[in-house]
């Protein structure tokens, strides 16, 4: 798969690390295993050597929360070592309107988060004016599905699969007739 990845064309892949050990990943990522995504990144990197290619360009993305935010060293390590090109860190968005989620997920610490803990309102969305997301990406989960957002709050979680990429392949997916709008 990683030598699919390096001949595709992909421009960039992006990569969910959100724990620096086993536990702590896996609170986010149910059922994952973060030995599989290391070892998956160094089949890609040496992939790319192999085509002696600089795509896909690598980016580890870090949603911080609450079971991560003290790991932040130890998360972007790896991304060193590894060789990498970007490691991203954002705050993990939930639903505001869900006291459990907000204190399940946020940080501790509120400087490491979106949200305005007494008011439960996302700081961010007051500037935002359109969304880019359906025009500039594609999202696909761990299992393959691919999916849409939806549009009434871009920080929402995806609501809508449209194909699964087990049974449909990506180019199919990417020529698709339908559009659709964000």
């Amino acid at each position: 798969m990683a030598e699919q990845a390096v001949v595709s064309g992909l421009e960039e892949l992006v990569i969910s690390l959100d724990g620096a050990d086993q536990e702590t990943y896996e609170t986010y990522r149910v059922g994952g295993s973060l030995d599989k995504v290391i070892e998956n990144i160094k089949s890609l990197i040496k992939q790319r050597e192999a085509y002696q290619s600089p795509f896909p360009l690598l980016t580890i993305r870090v949603l911080l929360n609450r079971y991560n935010e003290n790991q932040l060293p130890a998360i972007r390590r790896p991304g060193k070592q590894l060789r990498v090109d970007n490691v991203v860190v954002a705050p993990i968005m939930v639903n505001t309107d869900s006291r459990e989620d907000m204190e399940r997920w946020l940080p501790v610490n509120e400087r490491h988060s979106f949200y305005d803990y007494q008011t439960r309102q996302d700081r961010t969305l007051q500037k935002v004016k359109a969304c880019p997301y359906l025009w500039e990406s594609c999202v696909i989960s761990w299992e393959g599905a691919e999916f849409t957002q939806n549009s009434r709050r871009i920080h929402a979680t995806f609501t809508r699969k449209t194909f699964n990429l087990r049974y449909t392949g990506i180019t199919v997916v990417w020529l698709r007739p339908q559009t659709y709008f964000c």
